[in-house]
C-alpha cells in the first residue's frame, strides 16, 4: 500500500510537471484541446474505483462510481472556467438536468452504489457541455486555434488508424476484454474499449472538423481533409453497420448542403472514397448481417423497455439500473445485454420527463442549426455539419445504447455544445475557403444560452 501511494504521488507530480511545461510552452488552448481530446478519445480510462463487479456489468456505467481520465479533464475544466472566468455557460437545460438527476437520487430512486455510478456518469451531460461551450468560443475556424483543433483531431485519427492496422495484422495490442473480444471477433476498436465506440467517437470528432474544410488556413484545411480521409477505413474495419451508415450519410449531405462552386473539390475526394470505402465494406456487411440478420433480439428488447416503461413512466428504474431491473423478469436482459436504443433506455432509466430534459437541448441545437444552415458565414458551415450528422446520430441512437455509454455521452455533448456557441457567432466568410489573403472580419464571440 506504501509503494502503491507513493507511486501514485511521484506519477501525478510527473503529469503535472508535463501538463505545467506544455501550458508555458504551447498555452493554454493547446493544453486544454489535448486533454480533451487524449482523455475522451484515445485513452479514457478508469483512474479509480473500478472492481471485479464491472466485469460483466451491462449499462451506461460500472457496478460502482469509478473516475475516470474524461470525467478528471471534464471537471477541471469545469473548475478553471468557474475560478477563472473563462467564456463558457451551462444551458438552462443541461443545468435543470442536473437538478432533476439530484433529486431523483435523493427523493425516488434507491440511490445504491449502482446508480451513483449511473448518476455520475450522466454528470458528463453538464459538464461535457460547459466545456464545449468554452472551446466553441475559443476557437477561430480561421485563425491558430483552428489550426490546433484540426491538429488535435489528426492527431487522434492517426494513432486510431496506427493502432487498428497493428490490429487487423493480428498483433494483440489494446485489446478488450475477453467477452468484448468474443463477440465483436476479429473487428479492431482502436485504443477504445469496442468497436462501435471508436466508430462514435470518430463520427462526433469529424463534426468538429468538417467545417474547418472551409477555413481559410490552408494548413487547418490540409489537417482537417486528411482527418476526415484517414479515419474512412476505421469505419469499415470496426465493422459497425450503424456507424459506417452515418458516416456515409453525414459526408454525402454535407457535400449537397455546399454551394455548388465550393463542393467540386469535395465531390472529387469524397465520391471516389465512399465508393472505395462502401467495396471494400461488403465482405464485413456480409458477415454481421449473417450473425444478425433481421434483429430479432434488438426486436425483443424494444418489447420488453416498452413494458418496462409502460410500469414506471415517470420514476423509470433509476440511472445505469435497466439491467438489473429488467433482468429479473427477463432472461435475456439479465444475461447483460439492455435495450438497443438510446431514448428507449433513456426513458426506461430516467423516465418520460429525466429522458426528455437529457435530449432537449440535442433537439434545440439541431432546431437553431436548421434556421441557419443558409446563412453564408461561420455559424452557416457549423449549422450544414451539424444537421449533415443528425441523420446518421439518430440512426445510431435508434439501434444501439453507445450514446449513452462510457466516454460518448460527455463528448457527444461537448461537441453539441461546440456547435451551439458556432450557430451563435457571426463570423464573415471570405469569399472562397482557399483565400489565405482575403480579409477576415469576427465579431465579439458569444456563448449561446439554450433555453
Amino acid at each position: 500500500m506504501q509503494f502503491s501511494l507513493m507511486t501514485a504521488v511521484m506519477l501525478a507530480i510527473a503529469a503535472g510537471s508535463l501538463l505545467f511545461l506544455a501550458y508555458a510552452t504551447f498555452g493554454p488552448l493547446w493544453l486544454g484541446m489535448g486533454m480533451v481530446v487524449t482523455s475522451v478519445c484515445i485513452v479514457p480510462r478508469n483512474l479509480l474505483g473500478a472492481s471485479p463487479a464491472d466485469y460483466g456489468h451491462a449499462g451506461v456505467a460500472g457496478a460502482h462510481p469509478r473516475l475516470t481520465t474524461y470525467a478528471l479533464v471534464f471537471a477541471i475544466i469545469a473548475v478553471v472556467i468557474v475560478g477563472f472566468r473563462v467564456r463558457g455557460t451551462l444551458s438552462t437545460w443541461t443545468t435543470a438536468f442536473l437538478f432533476f438527476m439530484t433529486a431523483g437520487m435523493a427523493l425516488w430512486w434507491n440511490a445504491n452504489s449502482e446508480q451513483w455510478a449511473g448518476y455520475w456518469q450522466y454528470a458528463l451531460v453538464p459538464l461535457g457541455w460547459l466545456a464545449g461551450t468554452a472551446f466553441g468560443s475559443a476557437t477561430d475556424t480561421n485563425g491558430r486555434s483552428g489550426q490546433t483543433l484540426a491538429g488535435w483531431i489528426a492527431f487522434l485519427v492517426g494513432v486510431q488508424l496506427s493502432v487498428s492496422l497493428f490490429q487487423f495484422l493480428g498483433i494483440p495490442v489494446f485489446t478488450p476484454d475477453a467477452f468484448t473480444a468474443e463477440v465483436v471477433g476479429a473487428r479492431v476498436n482502436g485504443t477504445l474499449s469496442h468497436p462501435t465506440t471508436l466508430g462514435k467517437v470518430l463520427l462526433l470528432a469529424i463534426v468538429l472538423v468538417l467545417p474547418l474544410t472551409r477555413s481559410t488556413n490552408a494548413r487547418t484545411r490540409w489537417l482537417a481533409n486528411a482527418s476526415i480521409i484517414g479515419s474512412l477505413p476505421l469505419f469499415v474495419l470496426s465493422g459497425g453497420r450503424a456507424n459506417l451508415l452515418a458516416v456515409g450519410i453525414l459526408l454525402v449531405a454535407w457535400v449537397m448542403m455546399l454551394p455548388s462552386e465550393q463542393a467540386i473539390t469535395l465531390r472529387k475526394m469524397i465520391a471516389p472514397a465512399l465508393f472505395v470505402g462502401a467495396v471494400s465494406s461488403l465482405g464485413m456487411l456480409k458477415r454481421r448481417f449473417q450473425e444478425d440478420p433481421f434483429g430479432e433480439n434488438r426486436i425483443h428488447f424494444m418489447q420488453v423497455a416498452f413494458g418496462q416503461i409502460v410500469r414506471r413512466p415517470l420514476a423509470g428504474t433509476g440511472p445505469n439500473a435497466y439491467v438489473s431491473t429488467v433482468g429479473q423478469y427477463d432472461a435475456l436482459t439479465a444475461e447483460g445485454w439492455p435495450v438497443h436504443n438510446t431514448p428507449l433506455l433513456a426513458v426506461g432509466e430516467l423516465g418520460i420527463v429525466g429522458a426528455g430534459i437529457l435530449f432537449t437541448p440535442i433537439v434545440l441545437v439541431t432546431v437553431h442549426a436548421w434556421r441557419a444552415k443558409n446563412r453564408h458565414d461561420t455559424s452557416g458551415t457549423y449549422a450544414k455539419a451539424y444537421l449533415a450528422s443528425t441523420p446518421g446520430i439518430f440512426i445510431i441512437a435508434m439501434t444501439g445504447w453507445g450514446m449513452l455509454n462510457g466516454e460518448v455521452l460527455g463528448f457527444w455533448f461537448f461537441v453539441t455544445a461546440f456547435v451551439s456557441v458556432k450557430l451563435a457567432n457571426r463570423t464573415t466568410l471570405g469569399k472562397c475557403a482557399g483565400d489565405d489573403n482575403h480579409a477576415i472580419r469576427t465579431k465579439t464571440l458569444q456563448t449561446v444560452k439554450v433555453a
